[in-house]
């Protein structure tokens, strides 16, 4: 039995992406839907519900095709989607609590790391309101001359 047959008959993780947004909404829909096209094997949406101590990403484990010289098997990969706000806070996150013995942690810390992912979600909406202001404001000031070229430019 070749390693790639070892690896789909034990349902082990073939590879994993971590993919960066700008803003919370906006791609992941995207890419949630994008992933609709593939046999979507497991969804954990972190984002919409955070995890116990404030970790905020998106996660698809989705199955794969492995194409074989005489048939198809399909093994597990991993998507995890985040902003880059979010990623910030699990980077620090990592090197603050995670990596650390957690018996020796100073009263308080779980809490106050808790606290720093709800601020950090919500700076993350605000620059997501202000990019689609922008973007509106944008599309309702356009100069009348421009307006008219584009026009032409259609017909």
């Amino acid at each position: 039995m070749g390693d790639a047959l070892l690896i789909a008959a034990s349902g082990f993780l073939l590879g994993s992406w971590l993919l960066y947004t700008y803003y919370p909404a906006d791609e992941r829909a995207r890419v949630a839907h994008g992933c609709s096209t593939t046999d979507k094997y497991k969804k954990q949406d972190y984002i919409k519900e955070p995890n116990y101590n404030g970790y905020r990403s998106l996660h698809l484990d989705i199955r794969v095709p492995v194409y074989l010289s005489n048939r198809t098997e399909y093994v597990v990969a991993e998507i995890q989607l985040r902003t880059i706000a979010m990623d910030f806070w699990a980077s620090l996150e990592h090197d603050i609590r995670y990596k650390v013995d957690k018996t020796k942690l100073p009263e308080g810390i779980n809490e106050e790391m808790l606290e720093c992912s709800g601020k950090i979600a919500e700076i993350d909406r605000k620059m997501q309101d202000m990019y689609r202001r922008i973007k509106a404001a944008e599309k309702n000031t356009a100069s009348p001359a421009l307006s008219e070229l584009k026009k032409q430019d259609r017909e």
